[in-house]
C-alpha cells in the first residue's frame, strides 16, 4: 500500500451519543463484524482508555501507550483521525449521531522519521481487535499501524511480540517506547525499573503529564494514576488493563516488587 508523508489532519469533533452495546461475536477469530457505520469514541473530547478491550493480537506493549496517553489528553489522540466517509460527512453537517464509515489515520514510521497517512473502514474491524461498545479508534489503530509499519515489531502481516536480536539471534520482546513514538512521534525510551520504591514514585508521578507504561508479569500496562506522596505509607497506584479492558488499581509498595520496566517519553514530554 502506498503510504503518504505526514500532513496536518483536521481533528474529528464528536458529540457525546449513548454507547450501544456490542452483541457476542461467535464464530472464527477473524470474523469481520460487517455493521454500518459506528461512533469512533464515546466522548466529545475524544478516546478514553476504558474504549479500549478484548484485543487479541498481543499488543498490550502497543496499547498501553493508547491508553496513557487518552487518559492525558485524548486530543492527542484524537487530532491524528480525519472522516473520510461522504454519508458520515452528511450525518455531522446534520448534527445527527456521528457515526464513521471510514476515516484517515496518521502513524509514526519510525524508519522513515515521519508521519504517514493509511485509511481504515470501519467494516475492516474484526473479533480480533479492541473493540468496546461501538468505539472503534482503537481497532482502527490496529489495522492502520502495520499498513505504516516502519519498524521490527509492527510489520505488513500484523504485530509481533517479539523479533530477532540483530547481534546474536535471540528474542527480545517488544517494548512500549515503540507504541508510544508510533502514536505521537515523540522518541521514548524503555528503561529497567527501579528497586526502592521511593525512585518508582518519582517516575511515576511524572506520568501525570507525560505517557508512561510499565511491565509487570510479561504484561504492559498503561499508567493512568497515582495517588500519594513518596513518604507516605500507602501509595495507590491505577493501571489500565487493555487485554481486559479494566482499570487496576495496585499498591505502590506491591508494583515495586513486580515490576521489570516502564517506557516513557525520552523527555517526559507534556501532551
Amino acid at each position: 500500500m502506498q503510504m503518504t508523508t505526514y500532513r496536518s489532519l483536521a481533528p474529528i469533533a464528536l458529540s457525546a451519543p449513548a454507547l450501544a452495546e456490542l452483541g457476542s461475536v461467535n464464530g472464527t477469530e477473524h470474523q469481520l463484524m460487517k455493521r454500518d457505520a459506528q461512533i469512533l469514541w464515546g466522548s466529545y473530547y475524544g478516546p478514553q482508555p476504558s474504549e479500549i478491550k478484548g484485543s487479541k493480537l498481543n499488543n498490550d506493549w502497543f496499547l498501553c501507550a493508547a491508553a496513557s496517553i487518552s487518559h492525558i489528553n485524548p486530543y492527542a489522540i484524537k487530532k491524528h483521525f480525519k472522516a473520510t466517509s461522504p454519508s458520515a460527512q452528511r450525518k455531522r453537517k446534520e448534527k445527527d449521531s456521528e457515526k464513521f464509515e471510514s476515516i484517515e489515520l496518521e502513524l509514526f514510521n519510525i524508519e522513515e522519521n515521519a508521519f504517514q497517512i493509511t485509511s481504515v473502514k470501519y467494516d475492516e474491524i474484526s473479533d480480533k481487535n479492541s473493540i468496546s461498545g461501538d468505539a472503534w479508534w482503537a481497532g482502527a489503530y490496529e489495522i492502520g499501524a502495520p499498513r505504516v509499519g516502519g519498524n521490527e515489531y509492527i510489520i505488513k502481516e500484523g504485530f509481533k511480540k517479539d523479533s530477532k536480536d540483530s547481534k546474536g539471534g535471540f528474542k527480545k520482546d517488544g517494548k512500549a517506547d515503540i507504541g508510544l513514538r508510533t502514536i505521537t512521534g515523540l522518541e521514548g525510551v524503555t528503561s529497567d525499573a527501579p528497586k526502592l520504591e521511593e525512585d518508582l514514585w518519582s517516575i511515576l508521578i511524572k506520568g501525570k503529564k507525560s505517557p508512561i507504561c510499565v511491565e509487570k508479569d510479561h504484561q504492559w500496562f498503561g499508567f493512568t494514576g497515582i495517588e500519594g506522596g513518596s513518604k507516605d505509607d500507602n501509595v495507590n497506584v491505577t493501571l489500565y488493563d487493555t487485554r481486559k479492558g479494566e482499570y487496576t488499581r495496585v499498591e505502590l509498595k506491591d508494583l515495586a516488587k513486580d515490576i521489570s520496566h516502564y517506557s516513557k517519553l525520552k523527555n517526559d514530554d507534556k501532551l
